[in-house]
């Protein structure tokens, strides 16, 4: 028989163990009861809670007067060793202000002024560059002298400020400056330079001691940097041009000695200030404009412009200057002179050149028509020969013409032939001198008796 659900429900609630379906069945009932038994749960009791206890009654101590507990505090503290220590090292550091006020705002000024001008560097100059000198064309024999030292020059090779450069005569050197300024020194030339370290920046003084040097500043010089041409006796100063400066000592120039610069400009104005021989300013600031030249000359007496702004002749210029000009002007523009200018005046000093080389006496060369020698009779031959020997070695020749020479042997030597010289013996010498002296004194006792 089947438990009703509701049934089994009601006794789910209320505690009972009521068999469910499909589960295990039942312990059998016992026989001698026929009750039905059900497992009742045991009636719960409850504990009774504990006994209170009433807590110990403690003793609050009796507060302290907060004045009090404060003043115990801080004295100590006041007598600790840490502080008595640090009231000392503060003491003394107030001493020390105090003492040092003047030099402390002093540092703090100038720590300001430091940031302050790295600032503004930055600002100015971030793009600042180490200015390079360097030798970019050379040919012949061209020296470095550096700190008392000299070595040959080469090609690249960086100049510092200072260095001495000296060309041999056949000699030919070009610098680069920066990426806009260039120096072609000329034969038989020696300067120096001093200039500053940064790109741009500064100042640029060629300072040349003799010779000749042609400038190119194919850009503008900035306002804030400077490019000068020194002489012993000239200051050229340049923004943007290309010139040529010699420059030459006159030990003797009309009875006294001399520097004299000259200044040939192709492009742009020049300014040029003369010193005297104490090195002090002579006259005003001159301007030297482009197709003109100028010559300063100082004496020990005197400093004038010999010359200034007359026309600037190319044909006069030599030809190694022109060569480089007209290679200048295919890169710079504005060149005063025109390519065909330029070219003909290095047509004509060309020819010059080639007419006087011409000119020059060349080694004279004897006839090609054979020598005829000499017929001398058999008997005085000997005699003859000796006599002629004699001659010959005892006349003075160069060493790098043979000192003897046979009869009817051709020569290139250009001195006087053995053959023209005339003999000179000294005993006949002597003769014709005594015969001369008592021809002189008979005439002079004549004129006294008339």
């Amino acid at each position: 028989m089947k438990t009703p659900k509701l049934f089994l429900q009601i006794a789910d609630k209320m505690g009972f163990d009521v068999p469910i379906e499909n589960s295990t069945p039942p312990p059998p009932p016992q026989p001698q009861s026929a009750k039905k038994i059900y497992n009742i749960p045991p009636k719960q009791t409850e504990t009774p809670p504990p006994p209170k206890i009433a807590p110990e009654k403690v003793e609050i101590p009796e507060p302290t007067p907060i004045k009090e507990t404060i003043s115990k505090a801080i004295t100590e503290v006041k007598e600790s060793e840490a502080v008595k220590e640090t009231i000392g090292g503060a003491v003394k550091v107030k001493d020390y202000i105090a003492e040092n006020l003047t030099f402390l705002i002093g540092g703090a000024i100038c720590i300001i002024i430091v940031m302050l001008i790295s600032v503004f560097a930055i600002i100015n100059w971030g793009d600042m560059k180490t200015r390079v000198v360097k030798i970019t064309e050379i040919s012949g024999e061209v020296t470095i002298e550096s700190d008392a030292r000299v070595r040959p020059a080469s090609k690249n090779a960086k100049l510092s400020s200072g260095d001495i450069i000296t060309l041999s005569d056949d000699a030919r050197v070009r610098l680069k400056i920066d990426p806009d300024k260039f120096l072609t020194i000329e034969p038989g030339s020696s300067l120096y330079l001093d200039y500053t370290n940064i790109e741009g920046m500064g100042s640029v003084d060629v300072n040349l001691l003799y010779g000749s040097v042609i400038a190119e500043m194919s850009e503008e010089i900035r306002a804030k940097d400077s490019f000068r041409v020194i002489t012993p006796n000239t200051v050229i100063d340049v923004r943007k041009s290309v010139f040529r400066t010699d420059f030459e000592y006159f030990s003797d120039y009309g009875g006294v000695p001399a520097k004299i610069t000259t200044v040939d400009n192709f492009s742009g104005n020049l300014n040029l200030q003369l010193f005297n021989d104490l090195g002090e300013k002579s006259e005003n600031l001159m301007i030297l404009k482009a197709r003109n030249s100028a010559k300063l000359i100082t004496t020990p007496e005197t400093a004038v412009y010999g010359g200034l702004n007359y026309s600037l002749l190319l044909e006069e210029l030599p030809q190694s200057t022109l060569i480089e000009i007209l290679r200048i002007s295919n890169s710079f523009s504005p060149l005063a002179y025109s390519t065909v200018e330029l070219n003909d005046a290095l047509k004509i000093v060309s020819e010059k050149n080639y007419q006087t080389a011409s000119s020059v006496t060349l080694p004279e060369t004897v006839s090609a028509t054979p020598f005829e020698p000499i017929i001398i009779p058999p008997e005085t031959e000997t005699t003859q020969r000796e006599e002629e020997i004699i001659i010959i070695t005892t006349t003075t020749v160069p060493q790098t013409v043979p000192t003897t020479q046979t009869l009817g042997e051709m020569t290139t030597y250009t001195g006087e032939k053995w053959w023209e010289i005339v003999n000179t013996d000294t005993e006949t010498e002597a003769e014709t001198n005594t015969e001369t002296e008592t021809e002189t004194e008979t005439e002079t006792e004549a004129v006294t008796n008339e």
